[in-house]
C-alpha cells in the first residue's frame, strides 16, 4: 500500500549532511520520514525511515559493498527513485529483489523543476536536479505539510548546480518549508561514510579544476 502523503501534517525530508545533536530528535516527531540514498545518519539523527529515496549508484551498492544504512533500508515502507528506470534487465531484477515487495515509484527528470532552478541564474537545460530536490518538489506537490529540511549542505557530486539549488530550496514555499538548523556541534557520521564522503569533495575539485582548464 503506497504511503498518502497528503494525509501527513509533519515531514521530515533528512539529506545526507551535517544535522545538529540538539534538533535530531525532531526527525522521529514528523508523521513521515523520508531519507536519501545510504542514509548514514539513520539511528544517530532520528531512528525512522518511511520513505528511502535511492539513485542508480545506490542500488548498484546494495549488491556490492556499499549497502545502505540497515535500520532505513529495514523501516522504510517505500523505494522512490530519482531516475526513469534501468537499462538492463538484472538491475531490474535487482531492484525487485531489494525492494521485496514494498511498492516504489520513478521521480523522472522534471524539465519543470529544472526552470525553476535556473530562475536563479543558468541554463535550465543543463541543470541536473539531486535526489533532494525531486523529492522536496514532489512533497511539496503532493501534500499540504509542514516540511521541514534537515541535513542539506548543498554540496557532493560535481554534477550538481549547487548554489542554484541552495536559492531554489530557500525561496520554494518558505510558508511550508523550513530548514532545522540548530546551534550543537553535528553530529558525527560513521568512519566509513566520512571517508567517502571526503573522497567526494576531493573528486568534486578535481572536477572543477578540469572544466576551468578546459575552459581556456
Amino acid at each position: 500500500m503506497r504511503i498518502d502523503l497528503a494525509r501527513a501534517r509533519t515531514i521530515a525530508i533528512v539529506g545526507n549532511g551535517s544535522i545538529r545533536a540538539d534538533v535530531a530528535a525532531q526527525i522521529d516527531t514528523c508523521d513521515l520520514v523520508i531519507r536519501m540514498n545510504h542514509a548514514p545518519l539513520c539511528g544517530v539523527a532520528g531512528r525512522r525511515t518511511n520513505i528511502l529515496v535511492l539513485n542508480q549508484h545506490s542500488i548498484r551498492r546494495q549488491f556490492e559493498k556499499r549497502p545502505a544504512n540497515r535500520l532505513a533500508m529495514r523501516g522504510a515502507k517505500e523505494i522512490w527513485l530519482g531516475f526513469d528506470g534501468f537499462a538492463s534487465p538484472l538491475e531490474d531484477s535487482r531492484l525487485n529483489t531489494m525492494a521485496n515487495g514494498r511498492p516504489f515509484r520513478m521521480l523522472p527528470e522534471s524539465d519543470a523543476l529544472k526552470r525553476q532552478i535556473a530562475v536563479h541564474g543558468g541554463d535550465w537545460t543543463r541543470v541536473v536536479p539531486s535526489l533532494g530536490a525531486k523529492t522536496l518538489d514532489t512533497v511539496v506537490r503532493e501534500s499540504t505539510a509542514d516540511i521541514r529540511l534537515f541535513g542539506f549542505d548543498h554540496a557532493g557530486w560535481g554534477g550538481h548546480s549547487w548554489s542554484l539549488e541552495q536559492q531554489w530550496f530557500d525561496a520554494v514555499r518558505p510558508d511550508r518549508v523550513r530548514r532545522i538548523t540548530g546551534t550543537a556541534a553535528p553530529l558525527a557520521l560513521s568512519h566509513r561514510h566520512s571517508i567517502e564522503r571526503g573522497v567526494g569533495l576531493i573528486q568534486n575539485l578535481f572536477r572543477r579544476v578540469i572544466r576551468k582548464l578546459q575552459a581556456k
